[in-house]
């Protein structure tokens, strides 16, 4: 099974999500299983061997330039691929980039958005690189602030597009308002975008399902996709 397995990076800090990914991936590369562990904003950082492409997408610094300036959003991809160099965005990192999320509302809701936020030209690159390239058999997206490419990749892709959860409840709950009831909202209607988000669905009166608090979700097994996209013509 030849896996897309897309993980975003947290500006140069070790994060307990990356290193799951980094551990996941690794993991099923040893069972066999084609993996592309791909970050996205910037690197990620473990303290193991890291396993991931060596490209970043969705990269921090075209993400703000084109949050902030118009101009930005219709430069060549060639321009944008100088500035989502690896060492360029890690080095940008190391200056201070913040992770607030009281910093970033409007920043997620459009990154949220997808097809139809500021960052659209970056999820046309990934979906391009995925179609013409990589050709998965299945996409992962590692957690629900990435829902904003599931419908895209579903499109373009024609193959089950999985998000799990790891969290970002906490992150999401931080946000200022406006933005938090904005952010919450569109979540629960990307909800139904992947084929399969978590083994088990959102808690009902959580967040994604109209109430005020968030529910437990369980990511999903490997063994479960690959029991289940098996029985639709994949390998393993």
């Amino acid at each position: 099974m030849r896996v897309a397995y897309i993980a975003a990076g947290a500006a140069g800090m070790y994060c307990g999500s990356c290193l799951r990914d980094n551990s996941l991936a690794a993991a099923m590369q040893r069972q066999g299983h084609e993996v592309a562990l791909i970050p996205v904003y910037t690197p990620l950082r473990t303290d193991e061997r890291d396993v991931s492409i060596d490209r970043v997408f969705y990269g921090a610094i075209n993400v703000y330039l084109e949050q902030k300036s118009a101009l930005f959003r219709h430069t060549p991809w060639l321009v944008d691929r100088l500035l989502d160099r690896p060492a360029l965005l890690q080095w940008a990192a190391s200056r201070g980039a913040s992770v607030n999320p009281r910093d970033l509302g409007e920043l997620t809701l459009s990154v949220l958005q997808g097809e139809d936020g500021k960052q659209k030209k970056e999820l046309e690159k990934l979906v391009a690189w995925l179609r013409d390239e990589y050709r998965p058999d299945v996409v992962q997206l590692t957690n629900s602030m990435l829902l904003g490419m599931a419908h895209s990749m579903r499109e373009a892709l024609g193959v089950p597009v999985l998000c799990a959860v790891q969290g970002e409840d906490i992150f999401v709950e931080d946000l200022a308002e406006p933005y938090r009831t904005e952010v919450h909202a569109l979540m629960r209607r990307k909800v139904r975008a992947p084929d399969q988000l978590g083994k088990r669905f959102v808690k009902p009166g959580s967040a994604l399902s109209g109430g005020s608090c968030w529910g437990w979700w369980l990511p999903m097994p490997w063994n479960w996709v690959l029991t289940n996209f098996a029985k639709r013509g994949i390998k393993g």
